[in-house]
């Protein structure tokens, strides 16, 4: 999907509208990722499309070194400003959002209960994390699974996937639309 996405990139931006140099240079491009593998891995997936071999400022290189820039999580407040962790004022739009809604929050929560124990066994993940705030997690993690042909976990049912993806969705919804 990266490369794929790279080639796309490097066909507008390059060759039709010819505003982003054909050639590697680190004066012109600088690329910055959040410190998870999967995020450097899918940047450095579309870099090599963007960049092919044999682009750079080495080109008798059988691979283009596109270097890319991280912060530690924990320090990040650019691309991961979003979280409770980095920006106080998410955590408590998040609290004001459940106290406000009381009632349709315990109701979310009502609906994992019947499945909580059976989704910790299958996920391994303690009973007291999987809550509508934080299942959307679980669901997007099944819904990689079984668009990349790997299996979900033993336990981990159709029905659970169902419950925790609506779930998920209501409660990612609330947090972050304050027109609800």
């Amino acid at each position: 999907m990266g490369a794929q996405l790279g080639g796309v990139l490097r066909q507008r931006y390059i060759e039709d509208l010819r505003i982003v140099r054909q050639n590697y240079t680190r004066i012109d491009t600088i690329v910055r990722s959040t410190d998870y593998d999967r995020t450097l891995q899918t940047s450095e997936s579309v870099l090599q499309e963007l960049f092919p071999p044999g682009s750079g400022q080495l080109s008798d290189l059988r691979l283009q070194v596109v270097p890319e820039h991280t912060v530690a999580t924990g320090n990040d407040r650019l691309l991961r400003a979003w979280t409770a962790s980095t920006c106080e004022r998410f955590a408590t739009a998040g609290d004001a959002e459940r106290r406000a809604h009381s009632g349709a929050w315990a109701a979310q929560d009502a609906k994992l209960s019947s499945i909580r124990d059976a989704l910790a066994a299958a996920t391994g993940l303690p009973p007291s994390s999987l809550t509508p705030s934080s299942i959307y997690i679980v669901a997007d993690t099944a819904l990689c699974n079984m668009d990349h042909g790997y299996p979900l976990p033993s336990g981990f049912t159709s029905e659970m996937y169902n419950l925790t993806s609506e779930v998920g969705d209501w409660s990612l919804a609330h947090l972050f639309n304050t027109t609800l």
